[in-house]
């Protein structure tokens, strides 16, 4: 096994912590490079220095589309649990969109969102509504990109979901119905605490995924109009890649690292008292 261990040593741990140390740093990779502690943090921390409010989007962005994301998909396995003729070809025009690459998908959406002659504005002017400046306007930017990210993620939430409700033993649902469960009581009693380690299996991968978000943002807003989408990973890509400035960005990416993982942990603790695995 040690080849494999050197390999993991050196294409993960070992650039893994280099960002721990470079965080530390003014200028790492450099000759000038010097270690100045937790300086950068204390920058990042500072309201001009543009985190903070990359953090409060972010946060939008996942309030925005983890719940309703959950809800839909969970709402649309129900739908296709089912099985009926074209059953398989259901299954796989929900997926088809997870397993697009995300640009050439987020093209096609730009045309969709164009405030012009896109799609969107021209079904509102045929209801006699008014059109919406969608991703040029700071208001609807955000909630453009979280109705592109709802669609994307809607196909893997879905089929995690069916295969989540297949595993539910047919027996306890015909035993409830014997005992005159409506489909409220079925799906309040049986459905959804069988299905409660499926349901916090998707939230938590919906939630690290949404925290990390970039893809989306990059190709539909570039993090504007006036930074109204700059999220946390939108504002690491700016540090490293367009400003140059790899030390913010190492911190950046710590601070990334430690929100993901406070909010995987609380997402466990949450899940050894709620998730009920049979």
């Amino acid at each position: 096994m040690t080849p494999a261990f050197a390999l993991l040593i050196i294409f993960t741990l070992g650039p893994f912590a280099y960002v721990f140390y470079a965080s530390t740093l003014h200028a790492p990779g450099a000759s000038t490079q010097r270690f100045v502690g937790l300086d950068n943090y204390r920058y990042l921390v500072d309201p001009l220095s543009g985190f903070p409010q990359a953090l409060v989007t972010t946060g939008v962005f996942v309030l925005g589309v983890v719940p309703a994301g959950v809800c839909l998909s969970l709402l649309c396995a129900l739908l296709l649990r089912e099985k009926v003729r074209g059953w398989a070809a259901f299954r796989l025009l929900f997926f088809l969109p997870f397993v697009t690459p995300a640009l050439p998908t987020s093209i096609i959406w730009l045309w969709i969102f164009n405030p012009q002659y896109g799609l969107l504005n021209a079904l509102l002017r045929a209801v006699h509504l008014p059109a919406l400046g969608w991703i040029d306007d700071p208001t609807w930017a955000m909630p453009s990109v979280i109705i592109y990210s709802l669609w994307q993620a809607a196909g893997f939430n879905t089929i995690v979901f069916l295969a989540g409700l297949t595993n539910i033993p047919k027996e306890l649902e015909e035993a409830a119905r014997v005992d005159g469960a409506g489909d409220w009581a079925l799906a309040r009693f049986v459905t959804l605490p069988l299905l409660t380690s499926t349901i916090f299996f998707v939230l938590t991968v919906a939630t690290i995924e949404s925290l990390k978000v970039f893809t989306q943002i990059f190709a539909l807003t570039g993090g504007g109009p006036a930074g109204a989408t700059t999220t946390v990973g939108f504002f690491l890509y700016q540090d490293a890649f367009m400003y140059f400035h790899l030390d913010l960005a190492c911190a950046v990416a710590v601070i990334l690292f430690l929100l993901v993982s406070a909010f995987t942990l609380l997402q466990m603790w949450i899940g050894r008292r709620w998730v009920y695995y049979g």
